[in-house]
């Protein structure tokens, strides 16, 4: 099963990278593939596959510092192989990225704030976590999308979704969410600004996905028949879209004023709870 080698090709910059591949395969079976001179690192690259999680696909890489002025933000969230996943709504991961920053683009939301969209699920959220670059890669983040866009980002994914609901109404100068307990767990007050930002991205999230997600079942989020999608945290982002107003709150109602009659009854408050952790299907470091 080999590795397209352009998942390795710049910004993967460093004298060393290793990239991890367990095919699902009952054999194991090992390989390496050594090639000089890729894209602009001229380093070493080093391909390995093993089948010890034969249930699984999983890439791993590790890659450097990023210079800002190496490449555009679309640029970065390929090559660190975000077409090369398929996100739990069924398109590709890059896609669904690039389809949550046209939303926010199509609101006219600030730059900054639709930069954070094109980013938003990079370190893995509480609903997905096929895909994760490495906390330790913030800064190299910051310097692709700037440091609001990219505190957004960080917050969208870390966060329990249910502290940023419980508390949509809390006076100015008051909100505040949690972090996941597997990120840490810790209280990050939040501006009045990062609160409207972190808001307007998460309901550009779920508005740009939930019509594909309501056509199938997802075990891993407890929808058990197609439709259960469109109840998932119901309440909660028509209330974000009532505070955003404007073609957020406008959106709001097309999207979902194509739901079907029969699961307008649905309401799902959490996200369900793991029963044990999801293995990435790809991790950079």
């Amino acid at each position: 099963m080999p590795l397209p080698l352009t998942a390795c090709s710049p910004p993967w910059t460093g004298n060393h990278i290793k990239c991890i591949v367990r095919p699902p395969s009952s054999q194991r079976h090992r390989y390496s593939l050594l090639r000089r001179g890729l894209g602009t690192c001229g380093r070493d690259v080093h391909f390995q596959t093993s089948a010890d999680q034969p249930s699984s696909v999983l890439y791993k890489a590790n890659m450097v510092a990023i210079p800002a002025v190496q490449m555009s933000p679309e640029d970065f969230i390929k090559h660190i192989g975000t077409d090369k996943i398929e996100h739990v709504s069924g398109d590709l991961f890059s896609d669904h990225l690039q389809g949550v920053q046209g939303v926010l683009q199509h609101w006219h939301a600030d730059p900054e704030v639709a930069l954070a969209g094109l980013l938003h699920s990079i370190y893995g959220t509480e609903g997905f976590q096929d895909f994760q670059l490495s906390l330790d890669r913030r800064d190299d983040v910051k310097r692709v999308i700037g440091q609001r866009a990219e505190k957004v980002a960080y917050l969208n994914c870390v966060m329990d979704r249910w502290s940023l609901d419980s508390q949509l109404d809390a006076p100015l100068g008051q909100h505040s969410v949690l972090a996941r307990p597997e990120v840490g767990g810790h209280q990050i007050p939040l501006t009045d600004q990062e609160h409207t930002d972190l808001i307007t991205v998460h309901l550009a999230d779920w508005l740009e996905q939930v019509e594909r997600e309501a056509q199938k079942t997802e075990e891993r989020h407890g929808w058990e028949k197609p439709g259960d999608a469109w109840g998932y945290r119901r309440g909660a982002y028509r209330r974000m879209a009532e505070i955003l107003q404007g073609p957020a709150l406008k959106m709001y109602d097309e999207v979902f004023g194509r739901e079907p009659a029969h699961t307008r009854h649905i309401h799902q408050q959490l996200t369900k709870k793991l029963d044990k952790p999801v293995v990435p299907k790809m991790v950079v470091n």
